[in-house]
C-alpha cells in the first residue's frame, strides 16, 4: 500500500482543494467497541474523514490504512468474547470473531488481523510509515478514547486494552510512545505529519464512576498502568535511532515533528450530538464542515483552520492546535515535498 512520488497530482472530483493528493498517506483509527464500554459515532466519523480525503482531496483509497471496530458489529456472545480473549490468544480470537459475523461479512476488511485496532496493530501501522520509501505526507486521525492517569501521562486506548478482571495486561498507548513514533516518522520523512484527535483528555472524566452521556471515555486502567505503558513503549522503541528514553523524569514532547488538532483542552470533554446518520462528534463534524464549506483559502494555515471552526453555542469545548509548524499552510502545501526537511 504505497504510492510513487513521481505521479501527477490526483484530480479532485469536486475541485475543492488544489492539493497534490499523490503525496498523501493516511492512517484512520476508529473504535466504538471496548470490553468495558461501547462508544458510538467514532467509526462513522472516521469514515466521514475518509470520504473527505478521497472525494474532496482526491486521495486514492489504497493510500489509506483503516483500523476500525464498531459497536454495531458484534451481536452474538461469541463476538463479544473476542475482546476478552484477544489478549490471551489473538489468532484464535480473530478466527472466533470471523465466525460470529454471520450476515455481516461484507463489512469485514480483507486483512482482518491487521485491520483491528489492537495495540500491536496501531503501533506497527504507524511505525511502518517511517520505513515506506514512497511516503511524504502523513495524515493520522484517531477516533476513540483517551485517558489521563493521575494527571501525569495521557494515553490513547486500543481496542484490546486490559479488560476488567483480566490476568493479562495490555496497556494503553502513552503520549510518550505516540510522540516517539511521530518523531521517528519525522526523522525519516520530514515533519509533514498531521495528527487529529477527537477524544477526551481529562482525568476527571475517565475517573468518573458513572460514564457521562455524550462524552468519549472508558474505564481507567489499574494504578500500575503507567509503568506498564512505559515498559511497553521502551521495549518496542528502544532500538530506534535517536530514541529518547520514555523513563526520563524530564521527558518532554517533540513538537517539531507534527501538527496536532485536538477536540478539546485537557480539562474539557469531547462531546457528541445526533446527526442525520446517527451520533457524531462535534469536533469532527465542525472540522469536516469547515474544510469543505468554510472560508479557507489556499493560504490558510492549521491555525486558521482551528480559528474558523464553528461549534454549537451550547457545547463547552475548545478545539486546539499545537506544534511548531501550526502556521504552515494546510496539508503542508508550502513544505517543498521534494526536499528533505530541515529541523
Amino acid at each position: 500500500m504505497s504510492f510513487s512520488s513521481d505521479q501527477r497530482p490526483a484530480k479532485d472530483q469536486r475541485n475543492a482543494s488544489p492539493v497534490d493528493a499523490s503525496r498523501f498517506w493516511a492512517v484512520l483509527i476508529g473504535i466504538d467497541m471496548y470490553s468495558s464500554r461501547r462508544l458510538s459515532g467514532c467509526v462513522a466519523d472516521t469514515k466521514a474523514i475518509e470520504e473527505y480525503l478521497t472525494k474532496d482531496l482526491g486521495v486514492q483509497k489504497h493510500r489509506i490504512q483503516r483500523l476500525f471496530s464498531t459497536s454495531s458489529q458484534p451481536r452474538t456472545k461469541s463476538a463479544v468474547s473476542f475482546i476478552h480473549s484477544i489478549a490471551k490468544n489473538a489468532r484464535t480470537a480473530l478466527r472466533h470473531l470471523r465466525d460470529s459475523f454471520t450476515g455481516n461479512s461484507k463489512d469485514l476488511p480483507l486483512d482482518i488481523e491487521s485491520s483491528i485496532p489492537t495495540r500491536a496493530n496501531i503501533i506497527d501501522t504507524l511505525l511502518s510509515l517511517s520505513t515506506n520509501s514512497e511516503i511524504e505526507n502523513e495524515y493520522l486521525p484517531y477516533e476513540g478514547t483517551s485517558v489521563a492517569d493521575k494527571g501525569s501521562i495521557e494515553a490513547l486506548s486500543p481496542i484490546d486494552r486490559t479488560p476488567p478482571d483480566s490476568e493479562v495486561t495490555i496497556p494503553d498507548i502513552s503520549d510518550r510512545e505516540i510522540n516517539s513514533i511521530l518523531k521517528e516518522i519525522s526523522r525519516t520523512k520530514g515533519h509533514r505529519i498531521t495528527l487529529i484527535l477527537d477524544c477526551c483528555h481529562s482525568s476527571g472524566v475517565t475517573r468518573s464512576l458513572t460514564p457521562q452521556n455524550g462524552v468519549r471515555s472508558v474505564d481507567p486502567l489499574p494504578d500500575t498502568s503507567i509503568q506498564d505503558m512505559l515498559d511497553a513503549a521502551h521495549i518496542r522503541l528502544r532500538d530506534l535511532p535517536g530514541y529518547r528514553s520514555v523513563y526520563e523524569g524530564d521527558w518532554h514532547p517533540d513538537m517539531d515533528s507534527h501538527v496536532v488538532l485536538a477536540a478539546c483542552r485537557e480539562y474539557e470533554n469531547a462531546k457528541e450530538r445526533k446527526g442525520p446518520n446517527g451520533n457524531s462528534w462535534v469536533f469532527t463534524q465542525a472540522l469536516i464542515h469547515t474544510l469543505k464549506h468554510g472560508d479557507l483559502t489556499e493560504e490558510s494555515t492549521y491555525l486558521d483552520l482551528v480559528r474558523a471552526l464553528k461549534l454549537p453555542t451550547n457545547v463547552k469545548q475548545t478545539p486546539i492546535v499545537a506544534g511548531k509548524h501550526k502556521e504552515a499552510r494546510l496539508w503542508y502545501q508550502d513544505s517543498g515535498f521534494g526536499e528533505s526537511s530541515s529541523r
